[in-house]
């Protein structure tokens, strides 16, 4: 069991020396920290259009999984290695999902 945190926020473009980089605004707008489980949970997150989920895991690794019925026992799900923060580019309406790895 690893305990999950997740955020919600969006970017914001900041010009660098050849083009603009996406960088995530300082604050998210919703975040939520869940254990993971055997079995697939999902958070009671809902992204919008343009936005980023950060997904953080401490304690173990994770399978996450993103859709409207997200499930994180199926195979198109990601790896959120023990100590380990990733980004995902949201779709609006989607929701995340985690479980044991």
């Amino acid at each position: 069991m690893a305990r999950v945190h997740i955020e919600l926020g969006s970017t914001v473009k900041r010009g660098g020396p050849t083009e603009d980089l996406p960088l995530l605004r300082s604050a998210p707008r919703v975040a939520a920290t869940l254990n993971s489980a055997a079995n697939s949970t999902t958070a009671e997150l809902q992204a919008q259009a343009g936005e980023v989920w950060t997904v953080s895991a401490t304690g173990g690794a994770v399978f996450v999984a993103f859709g409207a019925d997200a499930d994180a026992g199926v195979p198109e799900r990601r790896i959120v290695l023990d100590g380990q923060a990733r980004d995902f580019a949201a779709t609006a309406g989607e929701k995340i999902a985690v479980k044991d790895a």
